[in-house]
């Protein structure tokens, strides 16, 4: 089910690490990642002009601990997604466009040990507009 031109519904549950938990979210879940994708991901795949491959959206808690999610994470309510990244520019510009939407609660450039690299982006009631151009998990 299409939430937006560019992203739907499947997309932003979806587990490839762990296909066999069930995801389904609860409709206030999916209210929270329709607004999600309207408000930030859409207007961003718009003006990146290119595709966003979204790794990660809606965690149930299950999900949330097999992935090691913190306990309070915004993927748990449907308000928070993980991108990944082609390239330092291709973050670089999602940030500094993350950086101009007023909808953007925090957008981290997260990375880890294993050299994985992606960027955390994700939305509340009262935004902060935090971007954090380098954070190490």
């Amino acid at each position: 089910m299409n939430l937006t031109e560019h992203f739907t519904i499947e997309e932003l549950t979806q587990s490839k690490s762990y296909p066999k938990i069930p995801n389904k979210p609860t409709d206030k879940v999916r209210a929270n990642l329709l607004n999600l994708a309207k408000n930030i991901l859409e207007p961003t795949r718009v003006m990146m002009a290119q595709p966003i491959i979204i790794t990660s959206g809606y965690r149930c808690e299950q999900l949330n601990k097999a992935v090691g999610g913190v306990p309070n994470s915004y993927h748990l309510t449907g308000q928070a997604a993980d991108i990944h990244i082609t390239s330092e520019a291709f973050a670089k510009r999602l940030l500094d466009i993350f950086a101009l939407n007023r909808h953007v609660d925090l957008a981290l450039y997260e990375h880890n040990k294993k050299g994985a690299k992606w960027i955390h982006v994700q939305t509340n009631a009262n935004p902060r507009n935090m971007i954090i151009r380098d954070y190490h998990v």
